[in-house]
Formats: structure tokens, C-alpha cells, sequence
């Protein structure tokens, strides 16, 4: 997996949390309430703690995967990337809005919206080598992409399109997953 294609996911797994800041700012907009300045920094971190997390989970377990610990990895992040476009069609937008009016309503959040990001880091972590860069660049496109949906949706409110970019990301992740899974067995 090149240095790009892992780019790509981690910027396709980074619109999820996007889009829930998007929708949390349009509710504190409608609700003239303060939007939550602690919020892009602390989704941000936890997303990112819980994908080195993953990632270290499959280090440990790949050692009793014996030579398949690869394609076991792409599938997971194949499923991960199916999770997250059948979650865009089972909910409406408006499920995942929150009213963030305390730090615990925010660190539950923050980790309640990142199992996908450690199966992710999980499927990475079974042999494919990812660099900390791309951690690093998952943490600032994080950051800023919640900054951004905090922003868009104080000014736009909600936008019942939002969802289809969080569909976009998960058939991205899929057909990149597949796209490594083809030119592993051939």
C-alpha cells in the first residue's frame, strides 16, 4: 500500500467526524448555544489514541495469523469501510446530532464515534506498514475537519446532503481496500 493510498483513507475516515460536527453546530446554531471550542481538538485526539490503539491490537495478533495476516487486514478495513456506508443509510442525520454541553457529553462522543476508525487501525496494523505521518495527517485533517463542519454548520444548518460525502468516504475506503486485495493475490 503506498504513502497516497493510505492518505486517501485516512482522509475518508477522517469525514465522519465531519459530518457529526457539522450536524452539532447546526443544533447549537438553532439552539443559540456556544459552540464547543474543545470539540475539533479532543474528537481529534481520542479518533487518533484509538486508531494507534487498533493499530497496535493487530500488531499484537498478527503474529498468530500466520501468512494470510495481509489479506485479513483488508478485509477488516473492507468491512470497516462497508460499516460505515450502511451506518449512512440505517440513520438519519438527525440520530447522530448531540447537543455538546459538557466535557463528558464530548469525551463520549469522541469515543462512541470511533469503532470504525479502530477496525481501521486494526486491518492496518495486521502487516500492512503504515508510517506515524499518516497518523499525524489523520489528527490534522481531524482537527481542521471539525473545526470546518463546526463552522459550515453554524452558518448553514443542517444539510441533509452531509450524509452522502460520509457514503462517498465508505465506498472510497471499499474499493481501495478491494483495489489492494486484487493486486495481493494477482
Amino acid at each position: 500500500m503506498t504513502q497516497a493510498e493510505i492518505f486517501i483513507l485516512v482522509a475518508a475516515l477522517s469525514a465522519e467526524g465531519f459530518a457529526g460536527s457539522w450536524y452539532t453546530g447546526a443544533l447549537h446554531r438553532k439552539l443559540d448555544e456556544p459552540l464547543p471550542a474543545a470539540m475539533p481538538v479532543v474528537l481529534a485526539l481520542i479518533r487518533s489514541l484509538v486508531m494507534m490503539a487498533g493499530f497496535f491490537a493487530g500488531a499484537a495478533i498478527s503474529p498468530f495469523i500466520n501468512d494470510n495476516k495481509i489479506i485479513f487486514g483488508l478485509i477488516l478495513i473492507f468491512i470497516t469501510g462497508l460499516k460505515i456506508s450502511m451506518e449512512t443509510f440505517r440513520f438519519n442525520p438527525e440520530e447522530k446530532i448531540i447537543l455538546v454541553d459538557n466535557f463528558t457529553t464530548l469525551l463520549l462522543w469522541s469515543v462512541a464515534g470511533s469503532f470504525s476508525v479502530f477496525l481501521a487501525g486494526a486491518g492496518a496494523g495486521l502487516g500492512i506498514a503504515v508510517s506515524y505521518a499518516a497518523l499525524a495527517v489523520f489528527f490534522l485533517i481531524s482537527v481542521l475537519g471539525s473545526y470546518a463542519g463546526l463552522s459550515f454548520g453554524a452558518r448553514k444548518g443542517l444539510r441533509p446532503g452531509v450524509r452522502y460525502m460520509v457514503l462517498a468516504s465508505g465506498v472510497v475506503i471499499m474499493i481501495l481496500s478491494l483495489r489492494m486485495f486484487i493486486l495481493l493475490l494477482f
